[in-house]
Order: C-alpha cells, then sequence, then structure tokens
C-alpha cells in the first residue's frame, strides 16, 4: 500500500519487543524487514545496515533461512551502490543457501538478483545463465517473479543481439 512511514513504525516497534523479550530470530526478521522498507525508499545506507545486523544475528542462532535472506538483500543493495565484487559474493552465498534449503522461491529471487549484477557487468552470458535458471523455477512454480524473469530475460536477448 506503499505506507512507508507507517511500515516503519510498526517494523520498529516489532524489533524494539523482540529486543526485549530476547527473541533473536524475530530481532533478526525485523531488521530483515527494516532493511527491504529502506530499500524500498532509497535509503541504501540504512538498508546495508539493518541487513548486517540481521547477518550477525541470522549467524549467530543459526537461522539458515534468514541468513541467506540478509545475504541477498545486501548483495542486491550493494549492486545499486555499484559495488560489484561484494554484491556478486553476498548473491553467491545466498544462492548456495537457498539451494541448500532447497527453497525455490528464495533460490529464484537471488537468481534474478545474480543476472541483474552480471547485466550491469557487461557479463550478459552469465546473466543470461542466471536469468534461465530463475525463469525456469518461477515457471515450475508460478510465482509473480515469473513476469520479472520474461522482462529480465527480454531484455538480455535484446542485449545479447546487439552486442554481436
Amino acid at each position: 500500500m506503499e505506507e512507508y512511514d507507517l511500515a516503519l513504525k510498526y517494523v520498529k516497534h516489532k524489533l524494539t519487543i523482540s529486543q526485549d523479550i530476547g527473541d533473536k530470530h524475530s530481532e533478526s526478521t525485523a531488521l530483515g524487514d527494516l532493511g527491504n522498507i529502506y530499500y524500498i525508499t532509497g535509503d541504501y545506507s540504512q538498508s546495508v545496515d539493518c541487513s548486517q545486523k540481521q547477518l550477525k544475528i541470522a549467524r549467530d542462532i543459526g537461522a539458515q533461512w534468514n541468513e541467506g535472506m540478509a545475504l541477498n538483500n545486501l548483495g542486491d543493495t550493494l549492486s545499486k551502490l555499484e559495488r560489484y565484487l561484494e554484491a556478486g559474493n553476498y548473491l553467491q552465498s545466498a544462492r548456495e543457501i537457498f539451494e541448500e534449503l532447497g527453497d525455490l522461491n528464495a533460490l529464484a529471487a537471488t537468481l534474478v538478483n545474480l543476472a541483474e549484477l552480471y547485466q550491469k557487468l557487461g557479463q550478459l552470458e552469465q546473466a543470461m545463465k542466471y536469468c534461465n535458471e530463475a525463469l525456469a523455477i518461477a515457471t515450475e512454480l508460478n510465482i509473480p517473479l515469473l513476469h520479472d524473469c520474461q522482462e529480465l530475460a527480454a531484455q538480455l536477448s535484446v542485449s545479447t543481439l546487439q552486442s554481436k
């Protein structure tokens, strides 16, 4: 509904409660949610900060899914900040976690982020590889990400033809 100020208020409240009662898993999730809100609103510095805190907690408590999400979000945000090497490392780590967990939905999202990263780097074959993997998963699951995958595949096909 794009009511980001209200969302921020509620998620910060969730974070405070989680910290007050010592629920590290909920704290990690709240930090991830905050990072996503900051990302959507363009505050990439805050997004990175929240995702790094989420990552530390997730690793401390062994919450692999939260760790994967933090890595994915860090990779995506750092790509926006043109810190491509770091972004790629985080995204590859997220990909490995989601493959291990068998979370195809999260894996597809990470693969799209990898495809977009390699597209920015001009490595179109690698971008297309990740895009096709994401497209296959999104098609199989029929998830909303399917449209984004199809759009990215079309962009990459045009870019590949233009580069030849």
